[in-house]
């Protein structure tokens, strides 16, 4: 009988110990490292979001740039891309220059002789020195309306270009402006494109003045090697002339017998 109230000691016994170890399983712990790992959580949190926020701006970045890329070259496919639209539609690179085939086509050696050079000049009169009335040879004078022609060109095209990039200068001050007081990098990118297009249509109207320029220089040393290659056909041809003058008379003078017996 005695052994029943040691086995239900014993039971109690190992009961509590259960009981004691079970509960420092529950709630040992250091309240200091939980809050630790918390703070660490929220921290990781922030970085993804931050990760995310620089992503998406590389995105629009790799978009821009891809964008400019394919626009290089061509100057109005950046200004349609930015949204620049200070010439008008169509107007970005367009020239009103012509070509040296097309001004040497209406070449007239009548308009040479009538042109003044708006007032620098005075026109050919159709007489001699002594007032007689001189009809001029106008097909060897095509060569003096071509440089006339391109001269007109050049001045057509320097007032049409000076005109456009003094208004190209003008929204470039503007745009460089508004990139001081940009806030987003996306509109930062959208007015750095739009720089590009404007630097590339002013240097574009600029080339036009040098074409035309260079046109007037062209057409110059053309006609100048024209007048020394006639020169020099000429001076061949008068030489050749001289030459065979000069083997008729030797053969001529070959053939001549004296009339009468020389005197002795």
């Amino acid at each position: 009988m005695k052994s029943i109230p040691l086995l239900a000691l014993a039971a109690v016994a190992a009961f509590a110990s259960l009981a004691h170890a079970q509960y420092s399983v529950v709630v040992v712990g250091d309240p200091i490292a939980q809050a630790n790992h918390g703070e660490n959580i929220a921290k990781w949190l922030e970085s993804i979001q931050k990760l995310n926020t620089q992503i998406d701006q590389m995105n629009q970045y790799i978009q821009i740039g891809q964008q400019v890329k394919n626009a290089i070259g061509d100057p109005a496919s950046v200004a349609n891309l930015v949204g620049l639209d200070l010439l008008g539609s169509g107007t970005m690179g367009n020239s009103v220059g012509q070509l040296t085939s097309t001004l040497n086509q209406t070449a007239s050696g009548m308009q040479a002789l009538a042109s003044n050079g708006q007032g620098l000049f005075q026109s050919v009169p159709n007489t001699t020195p002594s007032g007689l009335s001189m009809s001029y040879n106008t097909g060897l004078l095509k060569p003096f309306a071509a440089i006339q022609n391109q001269t007109q060109n050049a001045a057509n095209v320097t007032a049409d270009t000076t005109t456009r990039i003094k208004q190209l200068e003008r929204d470039k001050a503007s745009t460089l402006a508004q990139l001081k007081a940009a806030t987003t990098d996306a509109e930062v990118q959208k007015l750095q494109a739009k720089l590009v297009a404007i630097d590339g249509e002013i240097a574009a109207l600029n080339g036009q003045q040098t074409t035309a320029t260079n046109q007037i220089i062209a057409q110059d040393i053309a006609n100048r090697n024209d007048r020394a290659l006639k020169a020099e056909a000429a001076s061949q041809a008068a030489d050749h002339e001289l030459s065979l003058s000069l083997d008729n008379f030797m053969q001529w003078e070959g053939k001549v017998t004296p009339s009468r017996t020389p005197y002795k």
